[in-house]
């Protein structure tokens, strides 16, 4: 595979914006240093998140992860060699190599299509979902907020929307006798094409609404 320079902050975003989220700094750390070692005990902070990045984008041979392969066990940060450990794991790892090859990136996983045996784990981990495609479609809406002091940015079918350009999210759930529940979505934003032709941008609004049962 082509050799990535983690130390290039555009291939940190690149990495960051596929998984959807921004990188710890000692995650970028350990992208970058050969020679750091992650602690199997300290748990539930992106150790296995990050060491799988690593290790998808530069072990140097092609791995696959269907069975009987073992490969898995590259790929797994914390006691690799156990089955279970394994089968939890591989529709985790599976999905951030599918995000990272939708980004363009080269990994070293071959032969990554979902089995029965993995879907039935990503319903197992409350991924629900009953094909691949439905599994790999993207949500209608999200909204990623680094902390209180950030400007949430929004993503709508895949695509982040307005950028700096926001002005106002509503979103709004209530339960309702049906499984659906009642659900408003209203995103606010200035569209900059409208400059062009109005000098001024025009004031847009995405909206939606689902009216659950009585």
């Amino acid at each position: 595979m082509t050799k990535i320079n983690f130390s290039d902050k555009k291939v940190i975003s690149k990495i960051e914006k596929s998984l959807g989220f921004k990188l710890y700094a000692w995650q970028k750390q350990y992208l970058f240093l050969d020679d750091m070692k992650i602690n199997p005990d300290y748990r539930g902070c992106g150790n296995s998140t990050i060491y799988a990045v690593k290790k998808l984008l530069t072990l140097d041979k092609k791995i696959s992860l269907n069975r009987p392969s073992n490969d898995i066990r590259f790929l797994i940060d914390n006691r690799p060699e156990i089955f279970g450990i394994q089968n939890i794991m591989k529709p985790f790892i599976l999905d951030i190599d599918r995000k990272l090859k939708s980004s363009g990136f080269e990994t070293c996983l071959y032969e990554t299509k979902m089995s029965n045996e993995t879907l039935n784990s990503f319903r197992n981990m409350s991924l629900l979902g009953t094909s691949v495609e439905e599994l790999n479609k993207e949500p209608l809406l999200e909204i990623k907020l680094q902390d209180l002091d950030s400007v949430p940015t929004v993503y709508y079918k895949g695509k982040e929307i307005f950028d700096d350009r926001l002005v106002s999210i509503l979103y709004n759930f209530e339960t309702t006798s049906d499984s659906f529940g009642k659900q408003t979505i209203e995103i606010k934003g200035y569209d900059i094409d409208g400059f062009q032709s109005n000098k001024y941008p025009s004031l847009d609004t995405i909206k939606h609404e689902r009216f659950g049962g009585d």
